[in-house]
Protein backbone atom coordinates (compact mmCIF):
# COMPACT_ATOMS: atom_id res chain seq x y z
CA UNK A 1 0.00 0.00 0.00
CA UNK A 2 2.90 2.35 0.65
CA UNK A 3 3.78 2.40 -3.05
CA UNK A 4 0.18 3.28 -3.95
CA UNK A 5 0.09 6.15 -1.46
CA UNK A 6 3.46 7.44 -2.60
CA UNK A 7 2.47 7.26 -6.27
CA UNK A 8 -0.79 9.10 -5.54
CA UNK A 9 1.10 11.81 -3.64
CA UNK A 10 3.66 12.34 -6.40
CA UNK A 11 1.11 12.21 -9.22
CA UNK A 12 -1.25 14.66 -7.50
CA UNK A 13 1.59 17.01 -6.58
CA UNK A 14 2.88 17.03 -10.15
CA UNK A 15 -0.59 17.95 -11.45
CA UNK A 16 -0.94 20.75 -8.90
CA UNK A 17 2.48 22.21 -9.71
CA UNK A 18 1.80 21.90 -13.44
CA UNK A 19 -1.52 23.71 -13.10
CA UNK A 20 0.13 26.52 -11.12
CA UNK A 21 3.02 26.89 -13.57
CA UNK A 22 0.88 26.67 -16.72
CA UNK A 23 -1.79 28.90 -15.25
CA UNK A 24 0.67 31.62 -14.24
CA UNK A 25 0.61 33.15 -17.71
CA UNK A 26 -2.89 34.47 -16.99
CA UNK A 27 -4.60 32.52 -19.75
CA UNK A 28 -7.33 30.36 -18.23
CA UNK A 29 -7.38 27.86 -21.06
CA UNK A 30 -3.69 27.12 -20.47
CA UNK A 31 -4.50 25.61 -17.09
CA UNK A 32 -3.85 21.90 -17.05
CA UNK A 33 -7.34 21.04 -15.85
CA UNK A 34 -9.43 23.48 -17.83
CA UNK A 35 -10.30 21.41 -20.89
CA UNK A 36 -11.46 18.45 -18.84
CA UNK A 37 -13.04 20.25 -15.94
CA UNK A 38 -14.75 22.95 -17.93
CA UNK A 39 -16.51 20.46 -20.15
CA UNK A 40 -17.54 18.31 -17.19
CA UNK A 41 -17.94 20.94 -14.47
CA UNK A 42 -19.40 23.39 -16.94
CA UNK A 43 -22.20 21.06 -17.85
CA UNK A 44 -22.55 20.06 -14.22
CA UNK A 45 -22.68 23.66 -13.01
CA UNK A 46 -25.23 24.58 -15.67
CA UNK A 47 -27.40 21.67 -14.68
CA UNK A 48 -26.85 22.66 -11.07
CA UNK A 49 -28.31 26.11 -11.73
CA UNK A 50 -31.56 24.60 -12.89
CA UNK A 51 -31.41 22.08 -10.06
CA UNK A 52 -31.10 24.86 -7.50
CA UNK A 53 -34.00 26.79 -8.99
CA UNK A 54 -36.35 23.86 -9.08
CA UNK A 55 -35.49 21.99 -5.91
CA UNK A 56 -34.01 24.55 -3.55
CA UNK A 57 -30.73 25.26 -1.86
CA UNK A 58 -30.45 22.02 0.12
CA UNK A 59 -30.78 19.81 -2.93
CA UNK A 60 -28.50 22.15 -4.86
CA UNK A 61 -25.75 21.65 -2.30
CA UNK A 62 -26.08 17.88 -2.67
CA UNK A 63 -25.89 18.19 -6.45
CA UNK A 64 -22.76 20.33 -6.17
CA UNK A 65 -21.16 17.72 -3.91
CA UNK A 66 -21.83 14.92 -6.40
CA UNK A 67 -20.80 17.07 -9.37
CA UNK A 68 -17.35 17.58 -7.87
CA UNK A 69 -16.51 13.95 -8.59
CA UNK A 70 -16.52 14.82 -12.31
CA UNK A 71 -13.83 17.43 -11.75
CA UNK A 72 -10.19 16.78 -12.54
CA UNK A 73 -9.35 19.31 -9.86
CA UNK A 74 -11.12 17.16 -7.25
CA UNK A 75 -9.16 14.04 -8.16
CA UNK A 76 -5.89 15.97 -8.27
CA UNK A 77 -6.23 17.15 -4.68
CA UNK A 78 -7.80 13.86 -3.58
CA UNK A 79 -4.76 11.92 -4.79
CA UNK A 80 -2.22 14.42 -3.49
CA UNK A 81 -3.51 14.87 0.06
CA UNK A 82 -4.90 11.36 0.43
CA UNK A 83 -1.55 10.01 -0.73
CA UNK A 84 0.28 12.35 1.64
CA UNK A 85 -1.60 11.15 4.71
CA UNK A 86 -1.35 7.52 3.61
CA UNK A 87 2.38 7.85 3.08
CA UNK A 88 2.93 9.49 6.47
CA UNK A 89 0.80 7.02 8.43
CA UNK A 90 2.38 4.04 6.68
CA UNK A 91 5.92 5.31 7.18
CA UNK A 92 5.35 6.01 10.87
CA UNK A 93 3.35 2.78 11.31
CA UNK A 94 0.88 4.93 13.24
CA UNK A 95 -2.19 2.87 12.29
CA UNK A 96 -3.23 -0.43 10.78
CA UNK A 97 -3.87 -0.85 7.06
CA UNK A 98 -7.63 -0.34 7.29
CA UNK A 99 -7.44 2.77 9.47
CA UNK A 100 -4.74 4.24 7.26
CA UNK A 101 -6.80 3.63 4.13
CA UNK A 102 -9.96 5.14 5.58
CA UNK A 103 -8.09 8.16 6.95
CA UNK A 104 -6.31 8.75 3.64
CA UNK A 105 -9.59 8.47 1.71
CA UNK A 106 -11.42 10.88 4.03
CA UNK A 107 -8.55 13.36 3.88
CA UNK A 108 -8.51 13.22 0.10
CA UNK A 109 -12.29 13.63 -0.01
CA UNK A 110 -12.22 16.69 2.20
CA UNK A 111 -9.30 18.22 0.29
CA UNK A 112 -10.89 17.58 -3.10
CA UNK A 113 -14.38 18.78 -2.19
CA UNK A 114 -13.02 21.79 -0.34
CA UNK A 115 -10.82 22.85 -3.23
CA UNK A 116 -13.62 22.52 -5.81
CA UNK A 117 -16.01 24.45 -3.54
CA UNK A 118 -13.41 27.19 -3.02
CA UNK A 119 -12.77 27.63 -6.74
CA UNK A 120 -16.51 27.75 -7.47
CA UNK A 121 -17.00 30.33 -4.72
CA UNK A 122 -14.21 32.51 -6.11
CA UNK A 123 -15.65 32.20 -9.61
CA UNK A 124 -19.11 33.16 -8.37
CA UNK A 125 -17.76 36.24 -6.60
CA UNK A 126 -15.77 37.19 -9.70
CA UNK A 127 -19.03 37.31 -11.65
CA UNK A 128 -21.03 39.02 -8.91
CA UNK A 129 -18.42 41.71 -8.27
CA UNK A 130 -18.46 42.87 -11.88
CA UNK A 131 -21.15 44.77 -13.77
CA UNK A 132 -24.61 43.19 -13.84
CA UNK A 133 -25.40 40.68 -16.55
CA UNK A 134 -27.51 43.24 -18.43
CA UNK A 135 -24.38 45.30 -18.97
CA UNK A 136 -22.87 42.45 -20.99
CA UNK A 137 -25.72 42.14 -23.48
CA UNK A 138 -24.40 43.27 -26.85
CA UNK A 139 -20.79 42.80 -25.77
CA UNK A 140 -18.35 40.47 -27.52
CA UNK A 141 -16.49 37.59 -25.94
CA UNK A 142 -14.00 34.91 -26.91
CA UNK A 143 -14.67 31.18 -26.68
CA UNK A 144 -12.33 29.55 -24.18
CA UNK A 145 -13.82 26.06 -24.17
CA UNK A 146 -15.49 24.91 -27.41
CA UNK A 147 -18.79 23.07 -27.48
CA UNK A 148 -20.62 20.83 -29.89
CA UNK A 149 -24.01 21.86 -31.20
CA UNK A 150 -26.45 22.22 -28.33
CA UNK A 151 -23.78 21.91 -25.62
CA UNK A 152 -22.43 24.52 -23.21
CA UNK A 153 -19.25 26.41 -24.03
CA UNK A 154 -17.20 28.74 -21.86
CA UNK A 155 -16.55 32.30 -22.95
CA UNK A 156 -14.51 35.20 -21.61
CA UNK A 157 -15.78 38.78 -21.74
CA UNK A 158 -13.81 41.90 -20.91
CA UNK A 159 -15.79 45.02 -20.01
CA UNK A 160 -15.07 48.11 -17.92
CA UNK A 161 -11.78 46.68 -16.72
CA UNK A 162 -13.45 43.46 -15.56
CA UNK A 163 -12.80 40.01 -17.00
CA UNK A 164 -15.63 37.53 -16.54
CA UNK A 165 -16.04 33.93 -17.69
CA UNK A 166 -19.53 32.64 -18.48
CA UNK A 167 -21.03 29.36 -19.48
CA UNK A 168 -22.67 30.01 -22.83
CA UNK A 169 -24.87 28.45 -25.45
CA UNK A 170 -25.82 29.63 -28.91
CA UNK A 171 -29.32 30.83 -29.69
CA UNK A 172 -29.31 28.93 -32.98
CA UNK A 173 -27.93 25.68 -31.53
CA UNK A 174 -24.72 25.94 -33.54
CA UNK A 175 -21.38 24.57 -32.37
CA UNK A 176 -18.73 26.94 -31.02
CA UNK A 177 -15.05 26.53 -31.79
CA UNK A 178 -12.17 27.69 -29.60
CA UNK A 179 -11.21 31.38 -29.98
CA UNK A 180 -14.38 32.18 -31.91
CA UNK A 181 -15.73 35.67 -31.25
CA UNK A 182 -19.34 35.72 -30.09
CA UNK A 183 -21.85 38.37 -29.11
CA UNK A 184 -24.01 38.08 -26.01
CA UNK A 185 -27.68 38.61 -26.83
CA UNK A 186 -29.16 37.71 -23.46
CA UNK A 187 -28.98 35.51 -20.39
CA UNK A 188 -30.82 32.44 -19.19
CA UNK A 189 -30.20 32.34 -15.44
CA UNK A 190 -26.39 32.63 -15.32
CA UNK A 191 -25.84 31.17 -18.79
CA UNK A 192 -25.05 33.60 -21.58
CA UNK A 193 -27.02 33.30 -24.80
CA UNK A 194 -24.69 34.06 -27.68
CA UNK A 195 -24.41 34.13 -31.43
CA UNK A 196 -21.26 34.27 -33.52
CA UNK A 197 -20.38 37.93 -33.99
CA UNK A 198 -20.01 37.50 -37.75
CA UNK A 199 -23.60 36.27 -37.94
CA UNK A 200 -24.88 39.03 -35.65
CA UNK A 201 -23.25 41.77 -37.72
CA UNK A 202 -24.06 40.27 -41.13
CA UNK A 203 -26.54 42.37 -43.11
CA UNK A 204 -30.03 40.94 -43.32
CA UNK A 205 -30.87 39.92 -46.90
CA UNK A 206 -33.64 42.01 -48.41
CA UNK A 207 -35.98 39.54 -50.01
CA UNK A 208 -38.53 42.16 -50.95
CA UNK A 209 -38.60 43.96 -54.28
CA UNK A 210 -38.84 47.68 -54.81
CA UNK A 211 -40.57 49.37 -57.75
Amino acid sequence: MFSIYLFSLIFGAVLIVASLVMGSDGDADANVDVDTEASLDGAGDAGQQGFDTEHGEAHGTLGGFAGAFLSLRFWTYFLCFGGLIGTILTTLEAADVTTTGVTAALTGLIAGQGTVALFRLVAAHTVNDGPGTRAYVGKSGRVLIPAAAGDLAKIRVEFQGTTVDYLAKTTDGAALVADAVVMIVGFEDATALVIEEAKALAPTPNNGSSN
